[in-house]
């Protein structure tokens, strides 16, 4: 008897920390929150899935993204000008040492695909679990950047191995709720604005290929001569 009630106290107690143990977050961002730069300029659309990579509160971001996510913030940025490449946007993404929003309920990565109005609400706007946070008294800071891309890839993994074009915000600071009823905020105020871009890469004009052509024919020439 004493065997079942201790492993029946082991059962509930584990089930406690599994509902009760996470950190709980409210994902949502405001209007004009994520541009879509992919295609010839940067404009609002539904077209851009975004999601939200978390750290402890004490982890530094470094290198590209502190630098190229500060050229992204509205329509006016031209893709040309973002000073990456995706892969190199995807490699600074996945080696950042955050980690990817999980939704402890479903265990399915929390992603919200953008209105057509630029902002973002997952879960229907109400606050939820995410798996490896915790919650504490009066609740624990995390370092939080969001990261969006083009395309329907169900994870940024999927998305990054595909080459999708990318974009992020800057890191912000969040602390997370204690339960699905805790007053969180959600990304709305914290998050800075980003673009998702595909880096423009120039494309040699005719007049230039005329040109390299006819040195290529005038070298060949020169060399028979000889």
């Amino acid at each position: 008897m004493k065997k079942i009630l201790t492993i029946g106290l082991v059962v509930a107690s584990f089930a406690a920390t599994s509902s009760f143990g996470q950190g709980y977050f409210q994902f949502v961002t405001g209007k004009s929150q994520t541009y879509d730069g992919s295609g010839a300029a940067a404009v609002l659309d539904t077209a851009v899935n975004v999601t939200f990579l978390w750290a402890p509160a004490t982890t530094a971001d470094s290198g590209i993204l502190t630098t190229a996510s500060l050229k992204t913030g509205n329509s006016n940025t031209l893709a040309s000008a973002v000073g990456y490449t995706d892969a190199q946007a995807w490699a600074a993404i996945l080696g950042s040492g955050f980690t990817a929003a999980i939704n402890t309920n479903t265990q399915v990565a929390a992603i919200s695909p953008t209105a057509s109005n630029g902002s973002t609400t997952y879960n229907g706007g109400a606050n939820f679990g995410v798996s490896g946070t915790a919650g504490t008294t009066p609740g624990t800071a995390y370092s939080v950047f969001l990261v969006g891309w083009t395309g329907t890839y169900a994870n940024i993994a999927a998305a990054a191995a595909a080459g999708a074009p990318v974009g992020w915000s800057t890191v912000f600071q969040y602390t997370a709720g204690l339960n699905a009823a805790s007053s969180t905020v959600n990304f709305g105020g914290l998050s800075p604005s980003f673009g998702v871009f595909s880096p423009f890469v120039p494309t040699p004009e005719p007049t230039t290929l005329a040109l390299a052509g006819l040195s290529g024919a005038s070298l060949l020439l020169f060399r028979r001569r000889k």
